[in-house]
C-alpha cells in the first residue's frame, strides 16, 4: 500500500486528522494539514500534466490564493468514491486488468454490432 493509496480515499472522505502523524498528538492547524496533503496528493499524480507546476505548489503551500485551493480542493481527485464503502477492505479499488479486457471486448463487439445495424438501414448510394 503506497502512501497515495492509504492517504487519498482519508482525503476524499474529509477525514485529514487521520492522516497527521500521531507525534502531533492532534497540536496542529487542521486548515494547514488539509493544504498541505491536498497539495502533496496533487504533486504525485502519476500522469504529469495533472501535477501543479512549481509556482502553484509554492502559492498553494504558502496559502497565498483562496481560490486556488478551493479549486484544487474541488478538483475531480478529490471527490468522494462512491464505490470505496460498498467494497471489502480485502479488495483493491482498481478493476482486475481481466476485467478491463472483458469490457473492452464487449465494447468492440458492441460498436461492430451497432455498425452492422446501421448498414443494413441506410440505402446504398448507388
Amino acid at each position: 500500500l503506497t502512501i497515495t493509496e492509504w492517504a487519498l480515499p482519508l482525503a476524499r472522505d474529509k477525514k485529514f486528522k487521520e492522516i497527521a502523524d500521531p507525534k502531533l498528538k492532534d497540536v496542529f492547524v487542521e486548515a494547514e494539514l488539509k493544504r498541505m496533503v491536498l497539495v502533496g496528493l496533487a504533486c504525485s499524480q502519476n500522469k504529469q500534466e495533472q501535477r501543479p507546476i512549481m509556482s502553484e505548489v509554492v502559492e498553494l503551500l504558502k496559502g497565498e490564493s483562496a481560490e486556488k485551493l478551493s479549486n484544487l480542493e474541488n478538483d475531480e481527485m478529490f471527490k468522494p468514491d462512491l464505490t470505496s464503502s460498498f467494497q471489502d477492505s480485502s479488495h483493491s479499488s482498481h478493476p482486475d486488468s481481466s476485467d478491463c479486457i472483458t469490457e473492452e471486448k464487449n465494447s468492440k463487439a458492441d460498436t461492430i454490432d451497432e455498425a452492422v445495424d446501421s448498414s443494413e438501414t441506410v440505402p446504398s448510394a448507388r
